[in-house]
């Protein structure tokens, strides 16, 4: 079963056209997906939902020599923060473990 899908900003752009998040939610509503998680590189992330986003910088910086595992790096983290019950209406739990999923990003990079 799909409840999130994560891409990057240039995938998001193809996947969605010239639709918001919101409305390509809404349109597969019917299907259990309910979220889009978007990395944005050095901007962070932004956790989408049909009513509601979530945009989360990064804290800090490092010189980025190489982006190749970030994007797993921080899956890694999130799907681990998922399999300890993160909770997406609790913004503040979202908030800490996506955080802590971008420092791991960022330490791949």
């Amino acid at each position: 079963l799909i409840f999130d899908i994560k891409l990057n900003e240039l995938h998001l752009k193809e996947l969605l056209g010239e639709k918001s998040p919101q409305d390509f939610l809404a349109e597969h509503s019917a299907t259990r997906l309910k979220n889009l998680v978007v990395t944005r590189g050095g901007n962070g992330v932004s956790f989408i939902e049909k009513d509601s986003q979530l945009d989360i910088p990064v804290e800090g910086s490092v010189p980025i020599t190489s982006v190749i595992g970030a994007g797993d790096s921080f899956m890694g983290g999130y799907l681990f923060a998922l399999s300890k019950g993160l909770t997406k209406t609790n913004s503040y739990n979202l908030d800490k473990n996506v955080r802590r999923s971008l420092s791991k990003a960022m330490k791949t990079a």
